[in-house]
């Protein structure tokens, strides 16, 4: 149990140094790699690692454990180096971006949301195989040139709550009370306004910044209703901040 626990502890601390020395500006709490979120997904991405090098080792009968353990190590430093790397390179400007922690959110989505940052960023285009399908689900709050990761966050929660709506009257229709055409017009207008607006936000459409990929460059003119729309927008954010059209 003891020599275990010693292999893993030189395990990670052999890869761990490699980053560190490679990154030793920013080797710190403040805006740096060892704010607690930042460094826990970087241990994540030293796990997807340390599994990918296991899988592709083989086993010789006759070694120990600790040579097991350093051939583990040695096979992952490839992908840690080249991760450090990258960290290195990094303008002083994209190393603020990245170590700002308020942009992944909180509790185990922030942590996810830096591993999948870190295996998108610096391995998958040269090891697919750290990149899990599941991190797609946190790349898309960074896909977005024009809105912030908390903007598309505040949207993404707004939708699911359009998409219960929906499905709700799809179950059960709307109320019984009586209406006259006119309100059920709007109704069933808002409806539809709902559903165009999902369709439009699905990622394999145009995702959540549609308006800024699609409806700017093939719609809008200056004085048309777009530009109309724009201007109630406006006027709405004045009033709300926010809150607006939510």
């Amino acid at each position: 149990m003891l020599q275990a626990k010693a292999n893993i502890y030189n395990h990670l601390n052999d890869l761990i140094n490699i980053v560190k020395d490679k990154n030793e500006n920013r080797w710190k709490k403040t805006n740096g790699i060892l704010q607690d979120i930042f460094f826990q997904g970087l241990l994540d991405v030293i796990d997807r690692a340390t599994m990918e090098a296991y899988k592709n080792m083989r086993m010789e009968e006759e070694s120990g454990a600790v040579e097991n353990t350093k051939k583990i190590t040695g096979k992952t430093k490839k992908y840690i180096k080249y991760l450090a790397d990258g960290l290195f390179n990094l303008t002083n400007k994209e190393k603020d971006d990245l170590f700002n922690m308020k942009m992944y959110g909180k509790g185990s989505t922030a942590r996810n949301a830096v591993t999948a940052i870190l295996v998108d960023k610096f391995l998958s285009k040269k090891f697919k195989v750290l990149k899990y399908d599941k991190d797609d689900e946190y790349l898309r709050l960074f896909n977005s040139k024009t809105l912030e990761p908390n903007e598309i966050r505040k949207i993404l929660k707004h939708n699911k709550y359009l998409e219960s709506q929906i499905k709700e009257i799809d179950s059960k229709g709307f109320p019984k009370k009586r209406k006259s055409r006119p309100d059920a017009g709007l109704k069933y207008h808002g409806l539809l306004k709902d559903i165009v607006h999902l369709m439009f936000q699905k990622e394999e459409h145009y995702d959540v910044d549609y308006w800024d990929t699609l409806v700017m460059p093939g719609f809008w003119k200056s004085g048309n209703v777009w530009d109309s729309v724009i201007t109630r927008i406006n006027e709405e954010k004045a009033k709300a901040g926010a809150n607006a059209l939510g």
